[in-house]
């Protein structure tokens, strides 16, 4: 039994006739009829009942039993084809930070996706680490990772953009403009941000034993801050833009800023990427354009 005899059984149904069936498979009668033949053998039963003056062909008692029969083979072949069908379509596998993921990449995603092309994009939201060890797994085709990439023989690292950090704080605070972080308090800072050089950089200016007001991997928390507050937090160029035209945050520039973010791309060494990672790229450099504070090294 085979997908073509049961397409030609529930067109005759359909159809009513054997010439408009015919006619609706594009094929002749004579071999409408024969397909008819070979699934009525196999079944080892007439399903349609046969006789001079017949308008439209009827079922047979057994071909109503069939009937359901033919539908579900109908119904598990269109699945089984879909099946395929989602294989074949491409899945473009991509990894990156918590912050890339909720400032810089969604307008990114969203020009890739108007593409409209044959891939199934999936996004994962990762440290740094474990994005590379994703990539290196083979189970992302590239990641976006902050600063602190370490040496992995297997993989190929290429800084993308930098970016200036800046202070950000509540529209209602009363900081000035320009800010020397000597006249900040680190007991009213949000630290946002776990890299190695900003660490650094609060030891620097607050001691090492001064202690933040809150650790934490997300800039939404500073949505929390009083709007007359003194809570300030550290934020990179595109994050710090994103909350100041959102009415969330006002923007000030550090006297003496930590040093530079830099996020890279990470991929398989020694792999040749796939088509879809040079769109999205091209696609990245044109959201980076958008933001004159960043640097752009690809």
């Amino acid at each position: 039994m085979t997908d073509m005899e049961i397409e030609t059984f529930l067109t005759v149904l359909r159809s009513g006739s054997m010439t408009a069936a015919a006619q609706a498979l594009y094929i002749t009668q004579p071999t409408l009829s024969a397909r008819l033949q070979t699934l009525e053998d196999e079944v080892g039963t007439p399903l349609f009942v046969r006789g001079k003056g017949l308008r439209r062909l009827e079922l047979t008692e057994a071909g109503t039993r069939f009937l359901p029969l033919a539908q579900r083979w109908q119904r598990l072949m269109a699945e089984m084809h879909g099946i395929a069908a989602a294989e074949a379509r491409t899945h473009f596998r991509i990894g990156a930070a918590y912050t890339a993921n909720q400032y810089v990449l969604p307008p990114v995603y969203k020009r890739f996706l108007e593409r409209d092309l044959p891939v199934a994009l999936r996004v994962e939201t990762l440290s740094s680490q474990q994005a590379q060890e994703a990539v290196t797994r083979r189970e992302l085709d590239m990641a976006i990772v902050e600063d602190d990439v370490g040496f992995n023989p297997e993989l190929q690292v290429t800084p993308l953009f930098r970016e200036s950090f800046y202070m950000i704080c509540s529209e209602g605070s009363d900081y000035p403009e320009l800010v020397n972080p000597h006249d900040l308090d680190m007991s009213q800072e949000i630290n946002v941000s776990q890299r190695r050089e900003v660490q650094v950089w609060n030891d620097y200016w607050f001691g090492s034993d001064a202690r933040p007001l809150l650790n934490t991997d997300t800039m939404q928390l500073a949505d929390a801050w009083p709007p007359t507050s003194r809570v300030w937090a550290a934020a990179p160029a595109i994050a710090a833009e994103h909350m100041r035209r959102a009415g969330r945050a006002k923007i000030c520039r550090f006297t003496a800023p930590p040093p530079d973010r830099i996020s890279y791309l990470i991929a398989p060494r020694a792999v040749e990427l796939p088509r879809e990672a040079a769109l999205f790229l091209e696609d990245l450099r044109w959201e980076l354009q958008q933001h004159p504070d960043v640097t752009i090294y690809f």
